[in-house]
C-alpha cells in the first residue's frame, strides 16, 4: 500500500512515495492528531494550531479526511530550553 505521505529520493532519482512500512522503519511513525497530543500531553486543539500555524508539519491522504503526523517531525518541533529559560510550573522541589 503506498500513502501519499513526503517522498523518498533514492540515489539522486525521483521522489519516490512512502509506503507506509517504509515509513515505520525509517522511525517515521505516522500519529493522528489525538496521538501526537497524547505524546506531548497537550490538547488536541493545541496540535492543530500549530499545525495550522506551519510549526508542526502534517500529512493527509489524497482525497482523505484524516491528517497524519510524523513522529519524526513532530519530536523535531519541540525546542530545547535553555536552564535560564525554565520557568518555575508551581511544583515543589
Amino acid at each position: 500500500m503506498i500513502i501519499g505521505v513526503g517522498s523518498n529520493v533514492r540515489e539522486g532519482g525521483p521522489a519516490l512515495p512512502l509506503t507506509y512500512l517504509e515509513v515505520i522503519m525509517e522511525g517515521n511513525e505516522l500519529l493522528t492528531i489525538a496521538e501526537a497530543a497524547r505524546l506531548l500531553k497537550l490538547s488536541r486543539k493545541t496540535i492543530e494550531r500549530k499545525i495550522r500555524a506551519g510549526t508542526i508539519p502534517a500529512y493527509r491522504l489524497p482525497g482523505g479526511r484524516r491528517v497524519f503526523i510524523r513522529r519524526s517531525d513532530l519530536l523535531s518541533a519541540l525546542e530545547r530550553v535553555e536552564p535560564m529559560e525554565l520557568e518555575d510550573e508551581g511544583e515543589g522541589g
